[in-house]
């Protein structure tokens, strides 16, 4: 882990707590802005006694970037999932295992001999193509609560950072459950397929390019009758039959696989479906409103550092976002959503839009004094008490 301090007075855990406060401060969140970020909030409540918004500077949060870096960033994210599951007890049933990339803009050089992600060109899947880039691999639990992270060069191939990740997981967490390791159809390969631990229990789906899956995709299958969602289209369009039915024998449909022979396939595919939860992790992490995966960082080890940062502040908000569903289903209570509906399953998204405006004043009376807490209502005294007495404390 790392050293509780660092060549300032702020503890690196205080500095990483301020870094994921402004990841969700829904705030331009570039690295030297910190400061800025912090001058109208109640730092003292947020980060502890006699800390300022000065003491955040671009320099401190260098420094505790490159900390990270040094301690392994991804056994210090391991850590802390480690720790982070001890809290809040939650049974994992499934791991989802995802990867992405993040263009960045500028010029990076390798530094041979060193053990630092390379910047480079490779497979874009946002389409940028003239952008340099790096990876993120990512695992996930069935509530899209990250357990893993780790950063990769921008020209790693996905059949080689997922099947790294899922070993690498297994290897420094031991689930009191049997697990299903799920990924889409780069984890598919003979090699990846072979490598894999006899206890290892997987899913993923079948690349559609393999003879055997372009038979089953074309064969004729026997279906069982399932809910169909019906939609009205008030249109004069007119329907092709023929083209459709045609369509329809061979469209929309896809082949899994599973080492669990015992799995029956209705599970199968819920399962796999379920991967969307970290799909939904790197679409929060890529979310204009948050700004988290701005990287406006020139040294490859400090985008290492800050992609650990990232997928922290992912956790923070999965696991907040899970418990408050969790305790509004325990109390039976519920609140507004967007669409003025009442819901036990808000996102966070907008719970953080309802907690806007709260404020610390102080005032003084009789030549003492007071700070409260301004512009409270009833439904953020309600969030508050919900999410429990750690969150209480910076409140009441």
């Amino acid at each position: 882990m790392l050293l509780k301090f660092g060549q300032h007075k702020l503890a690196h855990s205080i500095v990483v707590k301020a870094m994921i406060l402004n990841c969700l401060g829904f705030v331009d969140s570039r690295l030297y802005m910190h400061s800025q970020y912090f001058e109208t909030l109640p730092v003292e409540r947020l980060l502890g006694s006699g800390i300022s918004a000065s003491d955040l500077t671009d320099d401190v949060l260098g420094r505790n970037l490159d900390e990270i870096y040094e301690a392994d960033s991804t056994q210090l994210f391991i850590k802390l999932a480690l720790k982070m599951m001890r809290i809040v007890n939650i049974r994992t049933q499934l791991l989802q295992c995802d990867t992405t990339n993040f263009s960045v803009y500028g010029d990076y050089k390798h530094i041979d001999g060193s053990s630092a992600i390379e910047i480079t060109y490779g497979h874009a899947k946002e389409g940028k193509d003239d952008l340099q880039r790096f990876g993120l691999g990512i695992i996930t639990n069935q509530y899209g609560i990250p357990l893993f992270a780790k950063t990769y060069s921008g020209n790693a191939s996905d059949k080689d950072t997922i099947i790294e990740a899922m070993k690498k997981l297994q290897e420094n967490i031991t689930f009191p459950d049997d697990v299903y390791y799920i990924a889409d159809s780069a984890l598919y390969s003979d090699n990846n397929i072979k490598s894999m631990r006899k206890d290892m229990e997987w899913i993923t789906r079948v690349p559609s390019t393999l003879n055997l899956s372009k038979d089953l995709l074309i064969s004729d299958l026997e279906f069982k009758p399932g809910n169909i969602v019906h939609y009205v289209i008030n249109t004069e369009a007119v329907r092709n039959e023929e083209v459709i039915l045609n369509e329809k024998e061979h469209q929309g449909r896809f082949v899994i696989a599973s080492n669990d022979l015992n799995l029956d396939a209705k599970k199968m595919l819920d399962y796999y479906k379920n991967q969307s939860k970290v799909e939904k992790g790197f679409r929060f992490i890529k979310d204009k409103s948050f700004r988290v995966s701005e990287v406006y960082l020139k040294k490859p080890q400090r985008i290492e550092a800050l992609s650990v940062v990232m997928v922290l502040t992912l956790m923070v908000y999965s696991v907040a976002e899970w418990k408050l569903r969790e305790r509004l289903k325990e109390t039976g209570e519920t609140i507004l959503d967007q669409v003025k509906k009442q819901t036990q399953k808000p996102t966070l998204k907008w719970v953080f839009i309802l907690m806007r405006g709260i404020t610390e004043v102080k005032i003084e009376i009789d030549s003492k004094v007071v700070t409260q807490i301004a512009n409270m209502s009833e439904v953020k005294d309600k969030i508050i008490r919900l999410m429990g007495k750690n969150c209480e404390k910076y409140d009441f």
